[in-house]
């Protein structure tokens, strides 16, 4: 016995949470302790989040439609938003008004 329970702490309110139903009552063992941090982790990541995570979702799709997401590799979604790692000084003095 590992001394834990299927459960975790809900940041915002303090409150201890189930990570399966009734997983107050189930101790964590040597033989489920992968399925536990599976679902802690699952938790913490998605679960505890999700408001915030939809937010960050509605915003990025106002900016760029989840339509054209399909149409786009990672790299070109990564430039998209993160721009380049390089300035092209040349590109920029032929396109700037002095």
């Amino acid at each position: 016995m590992l001394g834990f329970y299927f459960t975790s702490t809900n940041e915002t309110n303090l409150s201890e949470v189930d990570l399966k139903p009734n997983g107050s009552n189930i101790v964590v063992t040597d033989s489920n302790k992968h399925e536990f941090m599976r679902l802690k982790c699952h938790y913490h990541a998605y679960t505890a989040c999700k408001t915030q995570l939809e937010q960050i979702r509605k915003g990025f799709h106002t900016v760029i439609p989840a339509s054209w997401i399909s149409f786009l590799t990672a790299d070109e979604l990564e430039s998209l938003m993160c721009g380049q790692n390089e300035i092209d000084l040349a590109d920029w003095k032929a396109n700037t008004v002095t």
